[in-house]
Protein backbone atom coordinates (compact mmCIF):
# COMPACT_ATOMS: atom_id res chain seq x y z
CA UNK A 1 0.00 0.00 0.00
CA UNK A 2 1.18 3.13 -1.13
CA UNK A 3 1.27 6.68 0.59
CA UNK A 4 -1.96 7.63 -0.97
CA UNK A 5 -4.01 5.23 0.20
CA UNK A 6 -2.74 5.40 3.45
CA UNK A 7 -3.42 9.12 3.57
CA UNK A 8 -7.51 8.53 2.13
CA UNK A 9 -7.74 5.86 5.05
CA UNK A 10 -7.29 7.75 7.75
CA UNK A 11 -9.26 10.80 6.22
CA UNK A 12 -12.30 8.71 5.92
CA UNK A 13 -11.90 6.81 9.50
CA UNK A 14 -11.33 10.71 11.19
CA UNK A 15 -14.46 11.60 8.78
CA UNK A 16 -16.05 9.07 10.52
CA UNK A 17 -15.04 9.65 14.03
CA UNK A 18 -16.09 12.89 13.94
CA UNK A 19 -20.25 11.97 12.74
CA UNK A 20 -20.27 9.85 15.76
CA UNK A 21 -18.51 12.34 17.92
CA UNK A 22 -21.58 14.73 16.74
CA UNK A 23 -24.60 12.19 17.57
CA UNK A 24 -22.64 11.94 21.08
CA UNK A 25 -22.50 15.65 21.78
CA UNK A 26 -26.03 16.64 19.85
CA UNK A 27 -28.20 13.45 18.72
CA UNK A 28 -30.47 16.04 17.62
CA UNK A 29 -28.21 17.22 14.81
CA UNK A 30 -29.47 20.65 15.69
CA UNK A 31 -26.44 22.49 16.52
CA UNK A 32 -24.96 21.68 13.15
CA UNK A 33 -27.73 22.41 11.37
CA UNK A 34 -28.96 19.46 9.96
CA UNK A 35 -32.50 17.64 9.99
CA UNK A 36 -33.61 16.61 13.01
CA UNK A 37 -34.13 13.25 13.67
CA UNK A 38 -37.18 12.66 15.05
CA UNK A 39 -36.92 8.61 15.37
CA UNK A 40 -34.77 9.25 18.36
CA UNK A 41 -36.73 9.39 21.79
CA UNK A 42 -35.35 11.87 24.35
CA UNK A 43 -37.86 11.23 27.60
CA UNK A 44 -40.72 12.79 28.38
CA UNK A 45 -40.58 16.48 30.10
CA UNK A 46 -41.37 15.77 33.96
CA UNK A 47 -44.62 16.94 35.20
CA UNK A 48 -45.18 19.40 37.67
CA UNK A 49 -46.29 18.22 40.90
CA UNK A 50 -50.08 18.72 42.15
CA UNK A 51 -50.56 20.66 45.04
CA UNK A 52 -51.46 18.81 48.24
CA UNK A 53 -55.49 18.30 48.53
CA UNK A 54 -56.78 20.20 51.68
CA UNK A 55 -58.64 17.94 54.16
CA UNK A 56 -59.94 21.08 56.01
CA UNK A 57 -63.93 21.26 55.86
CA UNK A 58 -66.12 23.74 53.25
CA UNK A 59 -67.39 26.77 55.40
CA UNK A 60 -71.22 26.14 54.96
CA UNK A 61 -73.16 28.05 52.75
CA UNK A 62 -75.29 30.21 54.39
CA UNK A 63 -78.52 31.82 52.00
CA UNK A 64 -78.35 36.29 52.03
CA UNK A 65 -80.92 37.70 53.16
CA UNK A 66 -83.49 39.27 51.10
CA UNK A 67 -82.77 42.87 49.86
CA UNK A 68 -85.31 45.29 50.83
CA UNK A 69 -87.86 46.15 48.49
CA UNK A 70 -87.15 49.62 46.86
CA UNK A 71 -90.02 52.63 45.94
CA UNK A 72 -90.06 54.05 43.04
CA UNK A 73 -88.61 57.69 44.19
CA UNK A 74 -85.84 57.91 45.03
CA UNK A 75 -84.61 54.30 45.08
CA UNK A 76 -85.33 54.49 48.95
CA UNK A 77 -86.26 51.09 50.53
CA UNK A 78 -89.74 50.69 51.48
CA UNK A 79 -91.06 51.67 54.92
CA UNK A 80 -94.43 49.70 55.77
CA UNK A 81 -96.65 52.38 58.49
CA UNK A 82 -99.51 50.15 60.05
CA UNK A 83 -102.70 51.84 60.92
CA UNK A 84 -103.94 52.88 64.20
CA UNK A 85 -106.23 50.40 65.71
CA UNK A 86 -109.69 52.52 65.56
CA UNK A 87 -110.29 54.34 69.08
CA UNK A 88 -107.24 53.63 70.41
CA UNK A 89 -106.36 56.81 71.23
CA UNK A 90 -108.77 59.26 73.10
CA UNK A 91 -109.24 63.25 73.71
CA UNK A 92 -110.84 65.04 75.88
CA UNK A 93 -113.25 66.17 73.46
CA UNK A 94 -114.00 62.47 72.28
CA UNK A 95 -114.91 61.34 76.01
CA UNK A 96 -117.24 64.79 76.24
CA UNK A 97 -119.07 63.54 72.77
CA UNK A 98 -119.91 59.80 74.51
CA UNK A 99 -120.59 60.97 78.12
CA UNK A 100 -124.53 61.03 76.89
CA UNK A 101 -124.55 57.27 76.23
CA UNK A 102 -122.70 56.23 79.21
CA UNK A 103 -124.81 54.91 82.21
CA UNK A 104 -123.12 56.28 85.62
CA UNK A 105 -122.64 54.95 89.06
CA UNK A 106 -122.41 57.77 91.36
CA UNK A 107 -124.00 58.23 95.43
CA UNK A 108 -125.50 54.89 95.15
CA UNK A 109 -127.56 55.73 91.64
CA UNK A 110 -127.51 54.84 88.32
CA UNK A 111 -128.12 57.20 85.60
CA UNK A 112 -127.26 59.18 82.68
CA UNK A 113 -126.75 62.79 81.94
CA UNK A 114 -129.14 65.18 80.90
CA UNK A 115 -127.12 67.83 79.59
CA UNK A 116 -124.51 68.31 82.45
CA UNK A 117 -126.45 67.54 85.26
CA UNK A 118 -128.65 64.36 86.79
CA UNK A 119 -131.20 65.50 89.41
CA UNK A 120 -133.29 63.24 92.36
CA UNK A 121 -134.32 63.96 95.49
CA UNK A 122 -130.81 62.75 96.69
CA UNK A 123 -129.07 65.40 95.39
CA UNK A 124 -127.68 66.89 92.08
CA UNK A 125 -125.28 65.77 90.17
CA UNK A 126 -122.80 67.38 87.94
CA UNK A 127 -119.78 67.01 85.42
CA UNK A 128 -119.35 70.66 84.90
CA UNK A 129 -118.65 73.95 86.84
CA UNK A 130 -120.31 77.45 86.39
CA UNK A 131 -118.29 78.41 83.56
CA UNK A 132 -119.26 74.95 81.51
CA UNK A 133 -115.85 73.43 82.10
CA UNK A 134 -115.47 69.84 82.90
CA UNK A 135 -114.57 69.63 86.63
CA UNK A 136 -111.92 67.03 85.59
CA UNK A 137 -110.80 64.51 82.95
CA UNK A 138 -107.87 62.35 82.59
CA UNK A 139 -106.96 60.33 80.14
CA UNK A 140 -104.24 57.44 79.59
CA UNK A 141 -103.83 53.78 79.56
CA UNK A 142 -104.70 52.36 83.28
CA UNK A 143 -105.39 48.98 82.11
CA UNK A 144 -102.12 48.71 80.07
CA UNK A 145 -104.50 46.82 77.20
CA UNK A 146 -103.02 49.35 74.53
CA UNK A 147 -105.84 51.94 74.19
CA UNK A 148 -106.32 54.88 76.16
CA UNK A 149 -109.24 54.71 79.19
CA UNK A 150 -110.89 57.79 80.94
CA UNK A 151 -111.71 59.16 84.29
CA UNK A 152 -114.06 61.77 84.83
CA UNK A 153 -114.86 63.71 88.59
CA UNK A 154 -118.32 63.78 89.27
CA UNK A 155 -119.46 66.53 92.23
CA UNK A 156 -122.54 65.72 94.02
CA UNK A 157 -124.54 68.71 95.84
CA UNK A 158 -126.66 66.93 98.59
CA UNK A 159 -128.42 69.15 101.39
CA UNK A 160 -125.94 70.55 103.88
CA UNK A 161 -122.50 68.62 102.11
CA UNK A 162 -120.59 68.26 98.61
CA UNK A 163 -119.12 64.98 97.55
CA UNK A 164 -116.70 63.74 95.19
CA UNK A 165 -116.42 60.64 92.68
CA UNK A 166 -113.84 59.66 90.55
CA UNK A 167 -115.80 57.17 87.40
CA UNK A 168 -113.58 55.19 86.02
CA UNK A 169 -114.25 54.57 81.84
CA UNK A 170 -112.60 52.16 80.34
CA UNK A 171 -111.96 51.94 76.68
CA UNK A 172 -113.69 48.86 74.86
CA UNK A 173 -112.70 48.89 71.05
CA UNK A 174 -113.44 52.59 71.20
CA UNK A 175 -116.36 52.79 73.59
CA UNK A 176 -116.43 54.14 77.37
CA UNK A 177 -118.50 52.63 79.94
CA UNK A 178 -118.36 53.26 83.64
CA UNK A 179 -117.30 50.19 85.34
CA UNK A 180 -116.47 51.89 88.67
CA UNK A 181 -117.01 54.67 91.13
CA UNK A 182 -114.71 55.64 93.48
CA UNK A 183 -115.74 58.17 96.47
CA UNK A 184 -112.88 60.51 97.12
CA UNK A 185 -111.70 62.24 100.35
CA UNK A 186 -112.69 65.63 101.38
CA UNK A 187 -115.40 68.10 99.83
CA UNK A 188 -112.84 71.31 98.79
CA UNK A 189 -113.01 69.43 95.05
CA UNK A 190 -109.90 68.93 92.60
CA UNK A 191 -108.57 71.47 90.23
CA UNK A 192 -106.19 69.03 88.29
CA UNK A 193 -106.89 65.03 87.24
CA UNK A 194 -103.48 63.75 85.57
CA UNK A 195 -103.07 59.94 84.77
CA UNK A 196 -99.48 58.39 84.60
CA UNK A 197 -99.12 54.53 84.04
CA UNK A 198 -101.33 52.64 86.06
CA UNK A 199 -101.90 55.81 88.83
CA UNK A 200 -104.53 58.89 88.80
CA UNK A 201 -102.87 61.86 90.47
CA UNK A 202 -105.33 64.52 91.74
CA UNK A 203 -104.20 67.61 92.35
CA UNK A 204 -106.69 69.27 95.28
CA UNK A 205 -108.13 73.03 95.20
CA UNK A 206 -107.37 73.71 98.68
CA UNK A 207 -103.69 73.40 100.11
CA UNK A 208 -103.13 69.80 100.83
CA UNK A 209 -101.06 66.63 99.18
CA UNK A 210 -102.31 65.31 96.09
CA UNK A 211 -104.42 61.94 96.26
CA UNK A 212 -102.75 58.89 94.38
CA UNK A 213 -105.41 56.14 92.91
CA UNK A 214 -103.64 53.12 91.69
CA UNK A 215 -104.83 50.46 88.89
CA UNK A 216 -104.68 46.71 90.31
CA UNK A 217 -106.97 43.87 90.10
CA UNK A 218 -109.10 45.24 87.48
CA UNK A 219 -109.95 47.99 89.34
CA UNK A 220 -108.98 51.66 91.11
CA UNK A 221 -108.31 52.53 95.03
CA UNK A 222 -106.98 55.04 96.99
CA UNK A 223 -103.39 54.01 97.59
CA UNK A 224 -101.55 57.76 98.78
CA UNK A 225 -102.71 60.90 100.04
Amino acid sequence: MNHFHCALAVSVVAFAGCDKMKNMIDPSGKSYGGNVDTTKKFGSPAKPAEPAKSSAPKPAQTTPPPAPRMSAPGGKAEVVIHQKAPGRFLTAPEVERQIPDITFEAAGRSFKFAGSLYRDRSGITSLRDSARVLWGVGIGDLNMDGSDDAVLLLRTDKPGSVVWDLAYLPNRGGKLANVQTVRLPGDQGYREVVVEGSTVILVPEAEGGNVHLGYSGGELSVVGM
